[in-house]
């Protein structure tokens, strides 16, 4: 697929935003002694930083205005 920079950035947005809210539910399960669904968050922010990574890195390709 072929993305607009500015759809990129999007992206990343909601990534950063996901992983906010799953580093927010760890802490929650983790207080509440749910280790076992604590670690699969765990598992989550690992898919979401390699999905950062990515999109930073298709991000830093494309140029203003041009296409991913």
């Amino acid at each position: 697929m072929i993305f607009t920079r500015l759809e990129v950035e999007a992206a990343r947005g909601f990534v950063r935003q996901a992983r906010a809210l799953a580093e927010a539910v760890a802490e929650i399960l983790r207080r509440g002694g749910d280790e076992e669904g604590a670690e699969r968050m765990d598992a989550i922010l690992d898919a979401l930083d390699a999905e950062a990574e990515y999109l930073m890195r298709r991000s830093a390709a494309t140029p203003i205005g041009g296409r991913a």
